[in-house]
């Protein structure tokens, strides 16, 4: 005798579609890591919303942007943006519609940036399940949950929280083609990501292009011939559209001869010396930990050792594992010191946010392959020499909300506000 099961109630059926999508997005998870990702995430969009919800006062770069903004929705989009402001298109078009639909206020024009914010840490573990070892994956998660400029830049009137979930989403996009062999779903997928991405952010035309060239050489590597064909109509969509996005903000940028000299210092000393080059990229390099991935506080450079290492652990255990992955996690960093060095886009803090998710996997891979290898009480000290810092000011932060206050000209801003904040900001210019 068959008997029919009890039909789901509506809460039931909500959650069993909640948790169908949730294993979509980070299959495989063993049950006790899937209950701790997904209060990670949990924990990220948590601290996010608090700080939208601060709604602290606005600065200039806000009320610059807001203010070309309102010009653009009464005098055409297709004008040139004033006070040295510049983002995509897309996220342009974007915020005028917030604007003209909620007002112009700060929580109507941030509110595109929050749901940025909130995306991006499911996205954050979409990605660490498909690229990282399975020690390492909560480590990422819990990395980004508390990060300070994602959670800071995700109530925020810039484009900076943008070009960090598009750059998740075209490196998830390419690992999934990685993983499934190119099927016709993956290559629409990867296209389609590819193709609106560029028109939202600038800095996803370099992902995309470390995403494309490093699936086109892996599968010349393996003489897939097919599937590095497919690559090329993706890749010629890809072109098209940032060339279309270029000749718009080409217009928008207007004069770019004061905003090269504001950025001048964030691109490679000319002319060119071997010397000065090494010690500028050599330093650059090492002061991403301090900003944008905010291991410094209060240390400084010696605050952010720990990250450091790990993070070369995390190099050599990816390479060891999977060069595919490698290039996807670090070429967006590639590419955007090739273009540095070309003087077309800067190399430093705020505009560099696209590549902290990437960062951040590789030091949560360190630290995954530093669990698997040690004791428990070495892996403690490592846990707790990673996460003290971050957690402290995250939570510091729901308490206090930041505000940034005047304006630097090496392209960051000092809080008028409290000693700690000035001591920690200054590591950050």
């Amino acid at each position: 005798m068959n008997v029919e099961p009890e039909p789901l109630s509506r809460w039931g059926a909500v959650r069993e579609l909640a948790f169908s999508w949730a294993n979509v997005i980070a299959p495989g998870l063993s049950p006790r890591a899937w209950r701790w990702c997904w209060g990670l995430v949990g924990l990220g969009i948590f601290l996010r919303v608090a700080e939208y919800l601060g709604n602290r006062p606005s600065w200039l770069d806000e009320g610059s942007l807001a203010g070309c903004l309102q010009a653009m929705s009464r005098n055409g989009f297709f004008l040139p943006l004033k006070f040295g402001q510049l983002a995509a298109p897309g996220f342009l078009a974007i915020e005028m519609v917030a604007g003209r639909t909620l007002g112009w206020g700060m929580p109507a024009l941030r509110l595109f940036p929050l749901v940025c914010g909130v995306i991006s840490m499911p996205l954050m573990l979409a990605v660490a399940v498909r690229s990282l070892r399975a020690a390492a994956v909560p480590v990422a998660v819990a990395l980004m949950a508390v990060s300070d400029d994602p959670i800071y830049f995700a109530s925020e009137l810039k484009q900076y929280e943008t070009d960090l979930v598009l750059g998740l989403a075209c490196v998830l996009a390419g690992l999934v083609a990685a993983g499934q062999g190119g099927t016709w779903r993956t290559r629409l997928a990867l296209g389609g990501v590819g193709v609106l991405s560029v028109w939202l952010s600038h800095s996803s035309a370099f992902v995309l292009a470390a995403v494309g060239t490093t699936l086109f050489t892996s599968a010349l590597g393996r003489r897939d011939w097919r599937g590095a064909g497919w690559l090329v109509p993706v890749g010629l969509a890809w072109g098209v559209s940032f060339g279309a996005v270029y000749a718009i903000s080409r217009v928008h940028l207007g004069e770019p001869l004061g905003m090269y000299n504001f950025w001048d210092f964030a691109f490679p000393p000319v002319p060119f010396s071997a010397l000065r080059w090494v010690s500028w990229w050599g330093h650059r390099l090492l002061f991403l930990f301090v900003n944008p991935l905010d291991f410094g506080w209060p240390l400084g450079i010696l605050g952010a050792l720990p990250a450091v290492g790990l993070f070369g652990a995390g190099l050599i255990s990816i390479w060891r594992r999977d060069r595919r992955v490698l290039g996807l996690l670090m070429g967006p960093l590639v590419v955007g010191a090739a273009a540095a060095c070309a003087r077309m886009y800067p190399f430093h803090g705020r505009l560099l946010l696209y590549v902290v998710p990437f960062l951040l996997l590789l030091i949560a891979e360190g630290g995954g392959w530093f669990s698997d290898v040690c004791s428990m009480r070495a892996r403690k000290v490592m846990l707790c020499a990673l996460f003290f810092f971050p957690t402290l000011s995250a939570g510091y932060h729901v308490i206090v909300p930041r505000s940034r206050g005047d304006f630097s000209t090496h392209g960051d801003n000092r809080p008028q506000s409290l000693d700690i904040d000035r001591y920690w900001f200054k590591y950050k210019l």
